[in-house]
């Protein structure tokens, strides 16, 4: 799966430990970034053809990048590496590990 690229200095801490966070967003750990006065949150190449969400402060684009993985599920394109990543990622549990 490929990560867009974002200039570290761009980029806003996350601690995706804590207890907040929802379990999508500890797991995929979605790169939160601001650009211009928006704070932008995004797993996959670039914002159009990755799980792109966006909001005034980095919880808000944490929010919408958590909707937007939820149509991004629903509306699966086979053979999309994104797609298959994010199902994999899903149904594997700890628990299967050899």
């Amino acid at each position: 799966m490929e990560q867009m690229k974002i200039d570290p200095e761009m980029q806003v801490p996350v601690d995706y430990e804590n207890d907040r966070l929802t379990r999508n967003i500890k797991l995929f750990r979605p790169t939160v970034y601001k650009e211009g006065d928006a704070f932008c949150c995004l797993l996959g190449p670039d914002p159009t053809t990755g799980i792109f969400g966006s909001g005034p402060d980095p919880e808000a684009a944490m929010l919408d990048w958590e909707n937007q993985l939820n149509d991004y599920i629903h509306e699966r394109r086979p053979g999309d590496p994104l797609a298959d990543y994010v199902l994999d990622m899903l149904t594997t549990s700890k628990d299967n590990v050899w």
